[in-house]
């Protein structure tokens, strides 16, 4: 939402700002083509005869139509070309940017024509009425209804107008894109923005010039000419009887300097505008924090509510994570929340109807499955109503049958087993039982959630309009970099961090991604940044905010960072040599280690070169490395859409790959449904002594807690899941997945002595 409302803010003021600027030239250019009064004139003799005789007031005439509609024109514009564009890139490919491009403005173009029509109607016929006095648009729009109905008296010239809108844009951003891209490092980021802008206007409206010329004597005619006259072929055959093929370049001077002022102002106005719309990012970025952290407050109190017991210290990560994945978030809110939570069912139904202790004992284990029984049995909370005994002994009977011969001879594996098969056998009658009090819990939490919600929109609204624009200082230092937040907020003072301090080599890896990512041709109706390539204050303010909204992901004693955690360099490494991995579907631009990647947000990770939400993104072709939180409904969500993504790819002909991390839980249906897909081409379990994983807090913790190291139990397993033509791109062999299990035994271990012998240093993020 906060992208659709920049892009509508930076497009309603380039717009009013474009209009403003080209407006005279307009006047000009519309008397020059439907006048006959000014048949030989120049546009420098039809500006100054309209000034001299009628007042440089009459030079905007009609203004009021067109300014006023730049909001509603722009919205359109922008939202349909950046709807369509990400339509065509899902059906065709993300490898078509030109034709992608071209098509989504065409279309563009069309959706406006009819409110295109409407304006340029009323606005031609006040510029053809001499004198200054005459009806207003409005009295003009009026009247011509009265006359002559909707139809006739809206939509004048419509299907000149369509001709004229249709092809016209999507010309108009392919040539922006490429002289912007020709301009680059040669001009200042400015001039190359307003000169991209003029030239592109004067190369679309040059193209359809003569289209334009027949529309203005269209619009220019009274209510009282016949249907014929008003007719496009009635119109050209008179002009070429009267003058010849000028007649198509009548006003043309007129209209070519137009198109230069009105497209360099729009697009000026337009990167201006951004600018000052993404400089209180940072501001907004500390009440979101704020509004996350009453979140959490709310989650827990609620939690004790309705459970009559605190809240497990992962339980409300585990659910934000499955909110957050539902929708593209635009701030560290959620944006909708479902109906039923798999996550919130998970962390419930270990402290509901009974709160079973993870032992490695197995006769304790056994004890605890029989309270476990009698808990099942007897209503016990308001919130347990009881399960029916016979289903309960039914349900232990099958779970002792399927339990025969599957578990280990080690105490510790029996022990995990029969506590995770136990859950597994009694989760479909948990949630029945439960699910009454589960909707009145997140019916509660989404009224908390809509109330901080209307808050911080109300506080983004004030900010925006504030002049009031943040400061972020930076101070590099040897090993680390500090980045302060400057500026008084009574509101929130001391609820927030103001300084983040980062290892030098991730504020190095931040300012690499966010000018490649600005480097690239961003389309301006979609996120383009090109105003603040050269400006080091706005990265530095981008990636505070982005730093804070990470923190407050990870809560106030990090106990979501362990959602954060990544493969080691070396793993990486070997994942790109023997299977061609070329983009991450789960990090941010804090963990990344591959410059494709998709993330979670939008407002913050974007301008670090993220792709969204793999949720939300479309898996074409390409090999991928998908590493999702440990968490199952999101695992199998995972698991699920990658299953669809390589069937929709075997369809389309394309090689799809993807490398799947999944922890190694017992009677995991993520992982089951992974290992039994006709997808699956090898796996490989890597043993918890075997492995590590990068600290989730790698950008600032301390270098001895860089690498974590798996306990023996806890392993992970490799899925590569793969069309027969990504099988036959990317072969995997067991000399494939011998070498990638040496990488991550090696990556290990060097890793290990790595961490050891760094220096120690203060890594923080501090209040």
């Amino acid at each position: 939402m906060s992208e659709a409302l920049r892009d509508f803010f930076g497009g309603t003021l380039g717009g009013m700002t474009g209009i403003l600027a080209g407006h005279p030239l307009d006047t000009a250019k519309t008397r020059l083509q439907a006048m006959s009064h000014f048949d030989r004139g120049t546009t420098y003799q039809v500006l100054s005869h309209t000034a001299r005789d009628e007042g440089y007031r009459a030079l905007y005439k009609g203004l009021s139509f067109p300014l006023c509609s730049t909001a509603l024109l722009n919205a359109v514009v922008f939202g349909v070309e950046g709807i369509s564009e990400r339509a065509l890139k899902s059906l065709w490919s993300e490898e078509r940017p030109m034709l992608t491009g071209f098509v989504a403005g065409c279309i563009a173009g069309l959706a406006q024509s009819p409110l295109v029509c409407t304006v340029d109607l009323v606005k031609t016929q006040r510029q053809v009425q001499l004198g200054w006095h005459g009806d207003s648009p409005v009295g003009i729009f009026r009247s011509r209804i009265s006359d002559v109905g909707l139809r006739r008296g809206a939509f004048q010239g419509l299907g000149p107008t369509a001709l004229k809108e249709c092809p016209s844009y999507g010309v108009y951003f392919l040539v922006y894109e490429q002289s912007k891209r020709l301009s680059e490092g040669h001009l200042p980021t400015v001039p190359a923005t307003l000169l991209s802008g003029g030239l592109a206007g004067c190369v679309v409206l040059g193209m359809i010039h003569p289209v334009e010329v027949v529309k203005s004597r269209i619009q220019a005619l009274p209510t009282s000419c016949s249907h014929q006259e008003r007719t496009p072929l009635y119109v050209i055959r008179q002009g070429l009887h009267r003058e010849g093929l000028a007649f198509f370049l009548r006003g043309f001077g007129a209209a070519m300097a137009r198109a230069f002022v009105v497209n360099a102002a729009t697009f000026g106005g337009y990167e201006a505008a951004v600018a000052a719309w993404d400089g209180a990012a940072a501001f907004k970025e500390c009440y979101s924090y704020v509004a996350l952290s009453e979140l959490r407050k709310d989650f827990s109190q609620l939690w004790r509510k309705s459970w009559g017991r605190k809240a497990p210290a992962e339980a409300f990560n585990a659910w934000l994570f499955e909110a957050l994945s539902e929708a593209a978030p635009s701030s560290a809110l959620p944006a909708e929340l479902p109906e039923d939570s798999e996550a919130l069912l998970t962390w419930v139904t270990l402290q509901i109807p009974f709160q079973w202790p993870y032992t490695e004992d197995m006769e304790v284990a056994k004890e605890n499955f029989q309270k476990f029984l009698e808990a099942a049995k007897e209503p016990s909370l308001p919130q347990w109503p009881g399960l029916d005994a016979l289903q309960v002994e039914q349900r232990a009977a099958e779970l002792k049958e399927d339990a025969v011969g599957t578990v280990g001879t080690d105490d510790s594996d029996s022990a995990s087993a029969l506590r995770l098969r136990a859950f597994r056998c009694f989760r479909p009658l948990l949630r029945e039982a439960l699910r009454p009090h589960m909707r009145q819990f997140l019916n509660e939490l989404d009224s908390s959630l809509q109330n901080l919600r209307e808050k911080l929109e109300s506080t983004a609204q004030k900010l925006s309009e504030s002049e009031y624009l943040p400061k972020v200082a930076v101070e590099e230092m040897e090993k680390t970099v500090r980045l302060d937040l400057v500026g008084a907020l009574p509101d929130v003072e001391g609820k927030f961090p103001r300084r983040h301090e980062i290892h030098l080599g991730h504020w190095q890896k931040l300012r690499r991604l966010y000018q490649e990512e600005i480097r690239r041709q961003w389309r301006p109706g979609e996120r383009d940044m090109v105003y603040m390539t050269q400006d080091p204050a706005r990265c530095a303010e981008m990636c505070w905010t982005l730093l804070t909204r990470y923190r407050a992901l990870f809560g106030p004693h990090d106990e979501g960072a362990g959602w954060h955690m990544a493969l080691t360099q070396q793993v990486f490494e070997a994942l790109q040599q023997e299977l061609g991995v070329s983009h991450e579907l789960f990090a941010s631009p804090l963990n990344c280690t591959l410059s494709s990647y998709c993330s979670l947000f939008q407002d913050t990770d974007l301008a670090f070169g993220s792709s969204g939400s793999f949720f939300q993104w479309s898996l074409v072709e390409g090999s991928y490395e998908c590493n999702p939180p440990f968490e199952e409904g999101l695992m199998m969500k995972t698991v699920q859409r990658l299953i669809q993504s390589l069937e929709k790819a075997t369809k389309n002909a394309k090689a799809l790959s993807v490398a799947l991390i999944l922890p190694i839980w017992l009677g995991s249906p993520a992982m089951n449904a992974a290992l039994s897909s006709s997808f699956c081409q090898g796996s490989l379990e890597i043993k918890g002594s075997n492995h590590c994983y990068l600290n989730g807090r790698q950008h600032y913790c301390k270098p001895n807690h860089l690498l974590l190291c798996q306990a023996e139990a806890r392993g992970s397993l490799l899925i590569v899941l793969q069309n027969l033509s990504g099988a036959q791109r990317w072969p995997v062999t067991s000399e494939t997945l011998t070498r990638l299990e040496n990488a991550w035994c090696s990556s290990s271990k060097r890793r290990r002595v790595e961490a050891e012998t760094q220096q120690k240093g203060p890594f923080c993020c501090v209040g």
